[in-house]
């Protein structure tokens, strides 16, 4: 059930992470992100140390965790929430008749292209023509796609490294909005 909360109001969100742990993961919500944040919405979320991936908002809520002081959430990438009410009652009964967890199941529910990780890659649109286009770039935008010029592909990492800041997701978000780059997921084989 979807609750309104005051605009200044402390809202923790139960975060659904595309990981094998069979919880859901507390988030604080930052008060400017108050009326964006969604049961269903997307969001970006660090995890551990230096990973960043991308959740669903699982449950709204006013209680902190007791165990450990919440992180804030990074943004909130959806308008309107993604997962409806069925979809997640379907992913729980999922994880339930398949004896994984709820996690294991959003990680192939949803599409690699909405999903954003620490791992994902971005590389230019090859319908992309920079010379044709009538938008608008900002000069961190511009960095990124003269240096994907001379890159096939960019990690979040080289990319925070090169504009020299460590919240890159809105220029990211905006780049895909304008349809300029490309996310894409490196699969990496774990078998020994």
């Amino acid at each position: 059930m979807q609750r309104d909360f005051p605009e200044k109001e402390t809202i923790f969100a139960d975060v659904i992470l595309p990981v094998p742990i069979p919880r859901l993961f507390t988030y604080r919500i930052p008060f400017e992100l108050n009326d964006q944040s969604k049961i269903g919405c997307r969001v970006i979320v660090q995890f551990g140390k230096r990973k960043i991936l991308t959740g669903i908002i699982g449950h709204l809520h006013h209680s902190p965790p007791d165990k450990y002081t919440a992180k804030y959430i990074l943004e909130v990438l959806d308008e309107s929430p993604v997962v409806s009410p069925s979809q997640l009652r379907l992913f729980y009964w999922m994880a339930a008749y398949y004896m994984c967890t709820i996690g294991e199941v959003i990680n192939v529910a949803i599409p690699s292209g909405l999903k954003l990780s620490s791992e994902s890659k971005i590389q230019l649109n090859p319908h992309f023509a920079p010379e044709q286009t009538v938008l608008e770039f900002s000069d961190r935008e511009q960095i990124i796609l003269m240096a994907l010029k001379n890159q096939d592909t960019l990690s979040y990492q080289e990319i925070s490294d090169l504009l020299g800041i460590k919240n890159i997701y809105v220029i990211l978000k905006s780049l895909v909005f304008k349809e300029a780059v490309l996310i894409i997921e490196e699969l990496k084989e774990r078998y020994k």
